[in-house]
């Protein structure tokens, strides 16, 4: 934690005379609520978040927060993103903590990220260091990566070549090679759109995971789409935040899904979608899936969205529906309010109704100071009728 503690201390304490642009925003937020036991609880949360960029174009990027943690009831500190970005021509360097996400990989990376474009076709992005999951507090090097990928576009196609090193510690060396291929025929029939994706275990000669996705345009105001992923969640990470899964699941999640959305207006859109996962469990081949129409709507000052929906899956099945409303009483003030209820079949044959309310108001005190008070109440088979209020202050300095 000692390196955070100068990195942070040279961030914050650039001279005032480099700065050309500094943004600056924290919000506190806090309220009350009862657990199902009816203890009460007084959760508080404060982020602070800041960014600068000087003359030279060296960006400088923090993101830190402080709550009494829900679960444990402590206070701890988090820092979610501690940057310095360092540009050069067509080039870019980013150093310290930073949200992560190439290939299939989504995490914090402790380390540098940089990349650079040898033409407007094609470039090389590069990558090393510790990394973990999103709720790390602490720097830890365990789980590394390092790697690079490689893009060109070819005939209007996007393509896509890397390679990782996951080294982890007390477990084998991990050799991973990733591509993916994107094209769209803009001037064709229907307009398609098609993305492939695959990360291959080069010592084992096997496809580790797999994506794809494909879009259709019937019309000009309907879109149709198929997705299907093979993904094995965070397996570059095996200690981090996986042990139930770990013992829940023994293969890859596969999930199909596809939607049709229509947009007969530019303020209104209805989208139809479904779902259907599969995996393998200690018990056998397990699945579940999902089907749900939403539809959102802009009329005037009011912002509509209503859903309705099914779940099943190996633990029961669920029935839900709901909608939100939102209107802007003035140019400093809105209102909105959200309800929800769901019938749930457990199978361990509870069979109960769940409400859910939430109302509140949003108040612009200043240019730069925003009020929020929030109210919820919900029922369900746990909760006679639980409430909670919340308010959240936020102010921004430029």
């Amino acid at each position: 934690m000692l390196f955070f503690r100068l990195f942070l201390f040279f961030l914050l304490f650039l001279p005032v005379q480099l700065q050309a642009y500094a943004h600056l925003e924290s919000t506190f937020s806090g309220g009350y609520y009862r657990d199902s036991d009816k203890d009460p609880h007084w959760p508080s949360y404060f982020y602070w978040n800041f960014n600068q960029t000087n003359r030279a174009g060296v960006e400088t990027s923090i993101h830190m927060g402080v709550n009494n943690d829900v679960v444990f009831e402590t206070w701890r500190f988090f820092l979610y993103h501690a940057t310095v970005t360092l540009p050069y021509k067509t080039s870019q360097m980013i150093l310290g903590r930073q949200f992560f996400s190439e290939g299939f990989e989504v995490g914090m990376l402790d380390g540098v990220q940089a990349h650079y474009d040898w033409s407007s076709q094609g470039g090389i992005w590069m990558a090393g260091g510790g990394l973990h999951n999103l709720e790390k507090t602490n720097m830890d090097f365990n789980t590394q990566l390092y790697g690079f990928t490689a893009h060109e576009k070819f005939l209007s196609a996007l393509f896509k070549l890397g390679y990782f090193l996951n080294v982890r510690d007390k477990n084998k060396d991990l050799h991973f090679v990733h591509s993916s291929m994107m094209k769209e025929w803009d001037q064709w029939f229907l307009k398609p759109w098609v993305l492939m994706k695959g990360q291959f275990n080069v010592e084992e000669n096997s496809l580790e995971q797999a994506s794809s996705e494909f879009r259709l345009h019937p019309t000009q105001k309907t879109i149709f789409s198929f997705d299907f992923l093979s993904q094995k969640r965070n397996h570059l990470v095996p200690n981090d935040g996986d042990f139930l899964y770990g013992i829940l699941i023994s293969s890859s999640q596969k999930t199909f899904h596809t939607s049709l959305t229509w947009l007969p207006l530019t303020t209104l859109q209805i989208e139809l979608g479904g779902w259907y996962m599969k995996y393998d469990s200690s018990k056998g081949e397990e699945s579940s899936n999902r089907i749900q129409l939403s539809t959102s709507w802009q009329i005037n000052l009011y912002d509509l969205n209503f859903f309705l929906g099914r779940v099943h899956s190996y633990g029961g099945k669920v029935w839900h529906g709901g909608g939100g409303v939102k209107k802007a009483l003035s140019e400093w003030a809105d209102f909105r309010v959200e309800a929800n209820v769901a019938y749930i079949e457990k199978i361990n044959s509870i069979k109960t109704w769940a409400y859910h309310v939430r109302s509140g108001l949003t108040f612009k005190l200043a240019t730069k100071f925003v009020l929020s008070a929030l109210l919820e109440v919900e029922r369900n088979h746990r909760f006679e009728v639980d409430s909670r209020g919340m308010i959240y202050v936020s102010h921004y300095l430029y």
